[in-house]
C-alpha cells in the first residue's frame, strides 16, 4: 500500500499506544501498565525466534519485524475506533499484539540454539 504507516517497534503501534492509556476501571489501568511494560520484551523475543522458524518448519515463510509490525498495525486499522477505545480490555489488546508469539514461543530453547548454530555454519 502506498503511503502505509509501518511502525518501527511495538511501542509505535496503535494497539500498544491504546494499552498504554488509562482505562475506566482502575484494575484494568493497573494491568495495562504492567502489560505495556512487559510486551516489548516478549515481542522482541518472539520476533527473534520467528526468524528461525523456516529452519524448523521449511513450509513456514520468513516473517520479519516489518511484517509483524505491519500486521499488528493493520489489525488496529480495520477495527472500529469504538471497539479499541471502549470495548477491548487490556488482556484482549495484549493478545492482539502477541498474535506473533504462539509459533515462535513453542519451539524449545535447545532446538532454537541448534538452529542458530546450524544457520551460522551454513
Amino acid at each position: 500500500m502506498a503511503g502505509e504507516y509501518v511502525p518501527i517497534n511495538v511501542r509505535e503501534t496503535t494497539l500498544w499506544k491504546r494499552l498504554s492509556q488509562p482505562f475506566v476501571d482502575s484494575k484494568s489501568s493497573e494491568l495495562s501498565v504492567t502489560l505495556a511494560q512487559v510486551l516489548p520484551d516478549i515481542c522482541w523475543i518472539a520476533s527473534d525466534r520467528m526468524k528461525l522458524m523456516p529452519a524448523f518448519h521449511p513450509e513456514f515463510t520468513l516473517h520479519d519485524d516489518t511484517h509483524l509490525l505491519r500486521v499488528t498495525e493493520l489489525m488496529a486499522q480495520v477495527m472500529p475506533a469504538r471497539v479499541l477505545e471502549k470495548v477491548l480490555n487490556p488482556v484482549e489488546i495484549a493478545l492482539l499484539i502477541l498474535w506473533i508469539c504462539p509459533p515462535a514461543l513453542t519451539v524449545p530453547e535447545r532446538r532454537l540454539r541448534m538452529m542458530r548454530i546450524s544457520t551460522l555454519l551454513t
